[in-house]
């Protein structure tokens, strides 16, 4: 599919494709879903298998699509590699999946280098060429089970707690350690509705996966970015994987809870799972302790990329009351400002003017601030800062060395391939103590933080509310003591 959909479509959206989906188009519309060879068109709202794209693209019926592709050798292509022994390299582990009675209905093999394979004994009817070793490597047809149903049907039925993990292997090695845990065949995202039924008034805790963020495939089969989820969360599969396990067993499941065994294992490795937290000591009664801990799952309230609200949601949940500022009617709070201009028209200086004013609760431009912390990142000019900071002090009389909670930055920090310098950042300004001091040694401070409503009110300005409905005489006698 891919082969013939770059012949069709051309290359493919490098920034928008992902491992296992191929995009195509200015903005990703049609997708390719590389494992099952299907796309879709999310503008038209279509999709199919090859030749419905073949017959999209070239105006074809399928019986034409069919001979397009023998024209191009596709076809020839598909019975060489079909007649082809697919070489799965050493079969390592096989788990079994059986009913409640013990009879088996599947295995999940592994094999090294690392792929999974589903199996299943042979049937009356299966053709010959497909019994290979006494198994046939296709399941279609075949229930889906939980992983180790009877232990885990069992146990609910007593009213115990039930531990769901990402993997046999973390089943079994809990298992180990007399803790009932299962599983769902295929991994992450693969849960199915089917698997919700058997945990019907269950108190079940699922653990998470400790995974780094999902990127891209590197270059070239794609860019190496980093994945986002369309409301701007970072795409953390295990994490993931357990929101939505816990999502579907609510309403099913007399409890769900979710584990982040992060939050009790601070070394818990990137990846790492529940296997290296037994290996690394974990037991049956610690693990029960951190799920007594664990809150009950909540459905996480829709949060939408753009900031959209619904018309009732409208001046009802806060918003009525319009922005909050920093820097009154210039820089608002929780929102990102973009300041430009021309080379030389006095940027950089503006800013640091702005952060002062902000850092010594001073007006800028007549205009109100709300004090704070300003980190100021010259990653550009950090070398010649200081210059700066000398004009600063003798054109407003200050200090040279007087604490200001403002905290320069000359190197540039990556905020953006990963949390690494993010996190390092914020540990640094903390230990750092920046914030104004209480006590005797605040006059060491050129201003006193406190909240909006205990301020002075500044020369020149008038309160919003205050000004409201009074005439604009009024207005002005109390803006400017000359006016008439």
């Amino acid at each position: 599919m891919e082969a013939i959909a770059e012949e069709l479509l051309g290359a493919p959206n490098v920034r928008l494709s992902s491992d296992g989906d191929r995009r195509y188009g200015k903005h990703g519309s049609l997708s390719i879903d590389v494992q099952t060879g299907r796309y879709y068109d999310h503008e038209t709202k279509t999709g199919g298998g090859v030749l419905d794209l073949i017959s999209r693209e070239t105006g074809r019926d399928h019986k034409s699509a069919m001979q397009w592709m023998r024209e191009h050798g596709y076809l020839e292509q598909r019975e060489r590699q079909a007649s082809k022994p697919q070489q799965l390299g050493k079969e390592v582990a096989h788990y079994s999946y059986t009913d409640e009675n013990g009879e088996l209905l599947f295995q999940v093999v592994r094999f090294e280098p690392k792929t999974f394979r589903q199996r299943r004994r042979p049937q009356p009817d299966d053709p010959p060429d497909k019994i290979k070793h006494g198994w046939v490597y296709a399941v279609r047809g075949i229930t889906h089970v939980p992983y180790r149903l009877p232990e885990l049907m069992e146990a609910i039925a007593n009213g115990h707690t039930v531990f769901v993990v990402e993997g046999e292997k973390d089943a079994d090695n809990c298992a180990k350690q007399g803790i009932v845990a299962t599983t769902n065949p295929g991994g992450v995202g693969k849960w199915s509705d089917h698997l919700t039924s058997f945990f019907r008034d269950a108190d079940v805790v699922i653990i998470q996966d400790n995974d780094p963020q999902a990127k891209n495939p590197d270059p070239p089969n794609g860019d190496g970015a980093l994945r986002w989820h369309p409301d701007g969360r970072p795409v953390l599969p295990g994490q993931d994987h357990a929101q939505e396990v816990a999502k579907a067993l609510s309403g099913t499941a007399a409890r769900v809870r979710v584990l982040d065994l992060a939050r009790h294992w601070p070394h818990m490795p990137p990846k790492g799972d529940v296997s290296d937290w037994i290996k690394a000591g974990g037991t049956l009664n610690a693990l029960h302790a951190f799920a007594d801990a664990a809150p009950d799952w909540s459905r996480t309230p829709f949060r939408s990329r753009f900031g959209g609200m619904r018309w009732e949601e409208i001046a009802v949940l806060g918003h009525s009351s319009g922005y909050s500022w920093l820097i009154e009617d210039i820089v608002p709070l929780d929102e990102i400002t973009l300041i430009f201009g021309d080379s030389g028209s006095g940027k950089s200086f503006g800013t640091f003017d702005m952060s002062m004013a902000v850092a010594r609760g001073l007006t800028f431009i007549g205009r109100n601030t709300e004090p704070g912390l300003v980190v100021y990142v010259a990653a550009e000019a950090g070398k010649g800062f200081s210059k700066r900071k000398l004009a600063y002090v003798i054109q407003h009389e200050l200090q040279y060395d007087a604490a200001v909670p403002f905290y320069l930055c000359t190197k540039r920090p990556d905020f953006f391939s990963s949390d690494d310098d993010v996190n390092a950042l914020i540990a640094e300004i903390e230990s750092q103590d920046l914030s104004p001091p209480a006590g005797p040694d605040r006059h060491r401070y050129p201003f006193r933080a406190r909240p909006r409503h205990e301020r002075e009110r500044q020369p020149g300005r008038v309160d919003r509310q205050e000004a409201a409905g009074r005439p604009a005489a009024a207005v002005r006698q109390r803006c400017d003591p000359r006016a008439p």
